[in-house]
């Protein structure tokens, strides 16, 4: 197994080993969750996925990496992903749990990476999938990085439609902060460039007069 192989292996174990943590902690006292635990395990089983394609030689397409213009960009993102997972998981602290629920511990959390984005552990997750493949140059990993994608958007509904009924300040919490870092992004470049054209049909339609 090379060098590349070893890293991306031992990030996701590493970020794994994180949820395993959490899991095996004593849970504070459940007041709600959803009818269905495994709408929350979609993202967790693809992601295990991910793991297990990173290991073996599946879907490899033949490149020399290094030239890429890509490569070395997707290593820094590739490993933010980790930093950024437990970076969360510390902000959360006892809020933190691998289904969505309400329990005890439960309360808004909108500092360190949740003032960015709503939902940083799943976009960590995500971020560290497409890096890898791009690192990899793997086409089975691009596409669970779709699925994952799917299923991080999927789940955060679910658990916002729960949040939101029971956690009070959520909604403006929502209305606030977008729901991934690039949607945030996105939204704002979409604010703009409408903004843009705006102005310019406005020029078009009334022309300055001299």
């Amino acid at each position: 197994m090379s060098w590349v192989r070893i890293v991306i292996v031992v990030s996701w174990a590493v970020v794994f080993a994180g949820w395993v943590y959490g899991i095996s902690r004593t849970s504070p006292k459940l007041i709600k969750r959803i009818e269905n635990p495994w709408e929350c395990r979609l993202f967790g089983i693809t992601a295990f996925c991910i793991l297990l394609v990173s290991i073996f030689d599946v879907g490899l397409v033949q490149a020399n990496l290094g030239v890429l213009p890509v490569y070395w960009p997707a290593w820094a993102f590739f490993l933010s992903g980790p930093i950024l997972y437990y970076w969360a998981r510390i902000e959360l602290d006892g809020s933190w749990s691998s289904e969505a629920q309400i329990s005890e511990a439960t309360r808004l959390v909108d500092g360190g990476p949740y003032a960015l984005m709503r939902h940083p552990i799943y976009f960590s997750k995500t971020l560290m999938a497409y890096s890898s493949s791009l690192i990899l140059m793997n086409w089975v990993i691009l596409a669970l990085s779709c699925v994952l994608l799917s299923t991080a958007i999927y789940q955060a509904r679910i658990e916002e439609s729960l949040l939101s009924k029971n956690v009070p300040q959520y909604r403006e919490y929502q209305n606030r902060v977008p729901m991934f870092l690039a949607f945030g992004l996105s939204e704002e470049l979409g604010r703009r460039a409408k903004a843009w054209v705006s102005r310019l049909l406005g020029i078009f339609q009334h022309p300055p007069t001299k």
